[in-house]
């Protein structure tokens, strides 16, 4: 009575075994965006700076480059050769109805507008492949502006952890402009010995500590 002992049944029951490891905080690889592009350009303007928070969608950068500037070049030419053809074919194909015109003509001016109509999609998939959206093909179809610039948009929201370049770099394939990152999820590289791989499964509860919020724990 002196010592309080208490008496109980054996029984089977199941026990929780912990495995303790060292690891190192990651940023989760399919919330983070680096942001590049794949012709030759020139920086023309930065619009946002390292520990920016960006939305999707938002301009990062804009580019000078004449790989732009010749696509779209090639996309106005297409348009103005389009709407002659059908001109063309229009013109042909009253006269074709009138019995004025020869079929053969007719026939002529309805191949240079598939030409014309191919010429034109490959130069707009031309810029889509440069980086434009459809809708910036459409604005630029309206404006008819020249111009050999290009603008890059934030691909997810986050946070601008990385800007390597400033302006007046050059940028080719190679290069990494921007890297965004989304710290909302981060993801644990815990190292665990061979003699301890049996012990691990997925789908078991983690508990995390850092150094940086002593006294907090963080489960997974």
């Amino acid at each position: 009575k002196a010592i309080e002992l208490e008496g109980a049944r054996a029984t089977l029951q199941p026990m929780a075994s912990h495995l303790k490891a060292t690891g190192k905080v990651l940023a989760n690889p399919f919330r983070k965006a680096v942001v590049s592009y794949p012709f030759p350009a020139r920086v023309a303007g930065m619009h946002v700076r390292p520990g920016d928070r960006v939305k999707a969608g938002q301009e990062l950068v804009t580019l000078q480059s004449e790989a732009v500037g010749q696509a779209k070049s090639d996309f106005f030419k297409a348009r103005a050769d389009l709407e002659l053809a059908r001109s063309s074919h229009e013109r042909e194909k009253r006269l074709y109805d009138r019995g004025a015109g020869a079929g053969k003509n007719l026939q002529a001016a309805e191949a240079e507008l598939k030409v014309a109509e191919a010429n034109l999609e490959a130069a707009e998939k031309k810029l889509h492949v440069l980086g434009f959206s459809e809708a910036q093909v459409r604005a630029a179809a309206e404006r008819h502006e020249i111009s050999a610039t290009i603008t890059l948009f934030a691909p997810i929201p986050g946070r601008i952890v990385d800007n390597s370049l400033s302006l007046g770099a050059m940028v080719d394939q190679s290069s990494e402009i921007l890297t965004i990152l989304d710290p909302g999820v981060l993801c644990v590289d815990a190292d665990i010995y061979e003699r301890d791989i049996a012990a691990v499964r997925e789908g078991q509860e983690v508990e995390v500590s850092v150094p940086a919020y002593p006294g907090l724990v963080f489960r997974g």
